[in-house]
């Protein structure tokens, strides 16, 4: 039942080891650093979907972590499961996702770290750059408007 479903909206479990192991330990750094969630027994997955974020299935007890297929590479997949592990571990905590852009900002730094502390320092660097370039170029579009 389970796998039409997964075929019907075009999603593919991920099954490779090194990533579902990235996953526990990401899991592990955000339950130190932000605490046991209050839903710590709901077991995740992670799929391959259209595209990224964190869904809480309160029904069947259970979140779904979701990875942009346009995500190739294993660092970016690795980003993502990071960034959106974060959002598994404080979704049950309001009080941290207040106010969402706050919220994201925070899911960047934590992802960032993860990948640093799992030897991905050039790909955590990398993504700085790409951020600060469209931070850059949002700030120089902003600045023509109001000339």
């Amino acid at each position: 039942m389970i796998s039409k479903i997964l075929d019907a909206w075009n999603l593919v479990e991920i099954q490779d080891p090194h990533l579902l192991d990235f996953s526990k330990q990401a899991y592990n750094w955000c339950v130190t650093w932000f605490g046991i969630p209050v839903d710590e027994l709901w077991e995740y997955e992670i799929l391959i979907a259209s595209m990224s974020g964190c869904s809480r299935q309160k029904l069947f007890k259970y979140y779904t972590i979701y990875i942009d297929k346009r995500n190739k590479s294993i660092e970016q997949k690795m980003a993502i499961i990071a960034h959106e592990v974060y959002h598994r571990v404080t979704i049950p905590k309001n009080s941290l996702r207040r106010i969402v852009w706050v919220d994201e900002m925070v899911a960047f730094l934590v992802s960032d770290r993860i990948l640093m502390m799992s030897g991905l320092e050039q790909y955590a660097e990398y993504r700085k750059q790409k951020i600060l370039e469209r931070c850059n170029n949002n700030n120089a579009r902003g600045a023509q408007g109001t000339a």
